[in-house]
């Protein structure tokens, strides 16, 4: 991920699944480019960066409890 005074937070070898990955790899480059805008709000952004990669890395553990659920009830 490109090196930025935003998000230097954001690991993407610390996710889980690979489509947090690959967003936190496309918002590492996006921030670049929305900076440069004078109403850029980077509190927003990451809030929401957050709040994104929170949901894909979970969905990815419902799934897994899901598949677990329905594996028991067929027995």
């Amino acid at each position: 991920m490109a090196t930025s005074k935003y998000l230097r937070w954001l690991k993407e070898d610390e996710l889980t699944t690979k489509v947090a990955q690959r967003f936190a790899s496309f918002c590492g480059e996006d921030i670049e480019q929305r900076a440069k805008d004078e109403a850029f709000e980077a509190d927003i952004y990451e809030a929401a960066v957050r709040l994104v990669l929170d949901k894909l890395e979970n969905k990815d553990e419902e799934n897994k409890s899901n598949k677990s659920s329905d594996l028991q009830k067929r027995t």
